[in-house]
């Protein structure tokens, strides 16, 4: 809506005063008395009608006008063209084009451009083909369609509520076989939402003319609902995404793109709760997603709710899963390798929207329907910062690299933490939602020694299957070391692609000197065998033991679980004793 909003600041200040008042004696009504009813104005209005919340609204918001001197002429009919112009100005008055939707509507009229406005966005029809009798008194019941049409355009949807609304709210009134086929449905809706009310207790006179003490009350009943309005969107992305000023550091100020009935519309998003440090906690903008569809609800200009629209159904069914809850060895790892070759990586992937702790995603029990979709939609030439990771050919409008701080593509997939915070999550809890295990990627193995549940060391010798390695900037899981001293891991990764192209994702790959090492075969016969798509777009990634076996820092060092810990990971199949030949065997449950 344009018109003026009072803000919640001015609703809490109102409140405030109005306790102060009944504190120091005063009455409530004795400080309102302030400030002057904007229907005084007219000598024809009595202050203490039934209709002065109506009248007050339209006038304080410049919606209706006086018919003349100091005259509103509460109980004159109100003409079609006056009910447009009324909504026209509500919309702020857009710019309109040059057709002309009726005969008898010229260009020199002064209803002319919000007749051609309501026209053109099908919030009204004619009395007749190519008629609209702009100086007819409008209907009761017209005026219901009018605005019903006109909370369509609001809405972005002609699937309205009415048709889900309660019928029984018309059969108080004795009269409602005289509502017309036409008009039954937004009659119904109008009743139903308290916008209209029998004329008297039971009728609704809905062929009488709605009279402007009558239109001035829908009015304001209908703007009220709308302020908070529902509406079907698809969300396209913040504002600017990749420019220089749209940045971490006033991403409390952000704009949001959304489409609305085929229009782009810019918003404001609610950021939710403040802490004691100032920092909000982000709610809706942690559950949107680029291209996704969502029912939000628009309190002025800001979205202050959402819930996504279910798309088409993604199903994918690993190679091979855990349990949620079975707190062993094996199916923690057979947990990890649940989104291998099929989760692409995302820097910040895994991360909330403000990159300070777990997405929803990662604190959901399963592979994420959001990174199969993703993966599905990219090819062998996906890249997640800049092709060719080249910096001359950065594009940050169109990166899925958060180049401003803050995570855009969150959910689209994950980093080396966000896999690793995933694995522990569905290896531990058994429902969705619980705090997560998501955090710096160096230090993450001396978080899960903190919690009991092994020991941590700086000692890159004899990993074994199911260690967490930290090293500076990465963190990745050890299936064990082969004979030749090459090691299978477990991780998220940019790896090149076929094309050269940095994509990768949660994959088996291998710390070796060349590809002939024990290792690289082995991660290159599973994920070949297993993972066949993913394996037409990315070769093994072969490592290197100076960047991976190297601890650099206090933080950085191995995690190994203690089967004889109270808490922690249990190893009843001896899995920590098995080389990555029997440790993958026994995951894959090979013969």
């Amino acid at each position: 809506m344009k018109y003026f909003r009072k803000s919640n600041g001015s609703r809490i200040l109102v409140m405030v005063i109005s306790v102060l008042l009944i504190m120091m004696g005063m009455s409530i009504s004795a400080f309102a008395e302030t400030k002057p009813s904007p229907s005084q104005s007219f000598s024809d209005l009595d202050l203490n009608a039934w209709y002065i919340a109506g009248t007050d609204f339209v006038i304080d918001k410049g919606i209706m006008n006086g018919v003349g001197g100091d005259r509103f002429a509460p109980n004159e009919t109100t003409t079609r063209a006056m009910i447009v112009t009324m909504l026209y100005r509500v919309e702020g008055e857009p710019a309109i084009g040059s057709e002309q939707y009726f005969d008898d509507v010229k260009p020199d009229d002064w209803y002319f451009a919000s007749v051609t406005w309501a026209g053109a966005n099908e919030i009204v029809n004619g009395t007749a083909e190519s008629v609209f009798s702009p100086g007819d008194p409008i209907t009761r019941e017209q005026f219901a369609t009018i605005l019903y049409r006109y909370h369509g355009l609001k809405a972005g949807s002609k699937e309205q509520e009415a048709g889900s609304s309660k019928p029984e709210a018309l059969s108080a009134y004795t009269d409602i076989d005289r509502i017309s086929d036409w008009a039954k449905e937004s009659m119904l809706w109008a009743v139903n939402q308290g916008i209209i009310t029998g004329k008297t207790e039971n009728t609704l006179d809905p062929k009488g003319p709605a009279t402007r003490a009558e239109v001035a009350t829908m009015l304001q009943r209908f703007l009220d609902k709308e302020e908070a309005m529902e509406t079907e969107a698809v969300y396209l992305g913040v504002k600017d995404y990749g420019a220089s000023e749209t940045n971490k550091d006033n991403k409390d100020n952000f704009l949001y793109r959304f489409e609305v009935n085929g229009a782009e519309k810019i918003l404001k998003i609610d950021n939710g709760t403040e802490d004691e440090n100032g920092k909000y906690d982000y709610p809706i903008q942690n559950q949107l997603k680029e291209g996704y569809r969502y029912q939000i609800t628009i309190d002025g200009d800001t979205v202050t709710a959402v819930r996504e629209i279910p798309g088409e159904a993604i199903s994918y069914t690993p190679p091979i899963s855990g349990t949620p809850g079975t707190l062993t060895l094996k199916n923690f790892l057979q947990t990890g390798l649940e989104p291998v070759g099929t989760t692409l990586y995302i820097y910040g992937g895994g991360w909330d929207w403000q990159d300070e702790g777990s997405s929803i995603q990662t604190r959901t029990l399963g592979v994420s329907p959001d990174w199969v979709k993703f993966f599905n939609e990219n090819d062998v030439n996906y890249t997640y910062k800049e092709k060719d990771n080249d910096p001359a050919k950065a594009d940050p409008l169109t990166s899925y690299y958060p180049y401003g701080g803050y995570n855009e593509y969150y959910y689209a997939g994950l980093d080396c933490s966000g896999f690793v915070g995933w694995t522990v999550y569905n290896t531990f809890e058994t429902k969705d939602g619980e705090p997560g295990y998501v955090g710096g990627s160096t230090g993450f193995a001396k978080r899960l020694a903190a919690k009991g549940w092994g020991e941590w060391a700086q000692d890159n010798t004899g990993l074994k299957p199911g260690d967490v390695i930290s090293i500076k900037g990465h963190v990745w899981i050890s299936l064990g070391t082969c004979s030749d001293g090459s090691i299978v891991l477990l991780h998220c990764t940019p790896a090149r692609s076929r094309t050269n192209q940095p994509g990768g994702g949660v994959e088996l790959s291998a710390i070796g000197t060349d590809k002939d090492c024990e290792a690289y075969k082995l991660a290159d016969q599973y994920m070949s065998k297993y993972y066949p798509t993913w394996y037409e777009r990315y070769p093994i990634y072969l490592c290197d033991p100076k960047v991976y076996l190297t601890f650099e820092g206090e933080n950085a060092g191995r995690f190994r679980w203690n089967p004889d810990a109270e808490a922690g990971l249990k190893d009843p199949e001896g899995i920590q004793a098995m080389t990555p030949a029997e440790a993958l065997k026994e995951l894959f449950s090979e013969e």
